[in-house]
């Protein structure tokens, strides 16, 4: 019988935004708003682990696409 090696390539992390991170790309948006509406499961998707909180960057891009308003167009 012959063996097949598979070669395992590994995949870096997604980067991830603390609150910090984000109060800094959102001005206006506190920490304890972010807190807020993690308590009320609104904003972006984040991962807990212990007690840190990390907003994936792909969940922040997400949601910052669904509350883009379009302005102007036909009139």
């Amino acid at each position: 019988m012959k063996r097949t090696t598979v070669a395992v390539v590994p995949v870096p992390p997604e980067p991830r935004l603390t609150p910090e991170q984000l109060e800094e790309r959102w001005p206006g948006i506190t920490r304890q708003r972010l807190a807020q509406w993690r308590y009320l499961r609104v904003g972006p998707d984040y991962i807990k682990v212990g007690k840190s909180v990390f907003y994936p960057l792909s969940s922040v891009l997400d949601y910052e696409q669904r509350n883009t308003v379009t302005c102007g167009g036909a009139a």
